[in-house]
């Protein structure tokens, strides 16, 4: 089975999720590192639910180069309004993939 699923971060601000084909899921960036929650999450969140589209989902852009605790304590703080039925993904790109701080 095909899901037509769509990932959507603050470079997609001013997408109309209504405007699209009808989605299976939509997964919207939530935040990156300590310093950068994503001002357009709940707006796209919102939107998803308002559509009723099945899955909705949040995804973390891990900063490998910083601590782990700090920026999930920045995400968990942004998706908890949304929660239960929020999944949830992790984008992992390490800048230096032969150090990866913890």
């Amino acid at each position: 089975m095909t899901l037509n699923v769509l990932d959507v971060s603050n470079h997609q601000a001013r997408l109309r999720l209504a405007d699209l084909p009808k989605l299976d899921g939509a997964i919207f960036k939530a935040s990156q590192g300590t310093d950068y929650p994503d001002a357009y999450f709940e707006g796209f969140v919102k939107q998803a639910r308002d559509l009723a589209i099945p899955r909705v989902g949040a995804y973390w852009w891990v900063e490998s180069h910083l601590p782990v605790k700090p920026q999930l304590d920045v995400l968990l703080r942004k998706i908890e309004p949304h929660l239960p039925g929020l999944g949830l993904w992790i984008d992992w790109e390490p800048r230096n993939p032969e150090r990866v701080d913890h």
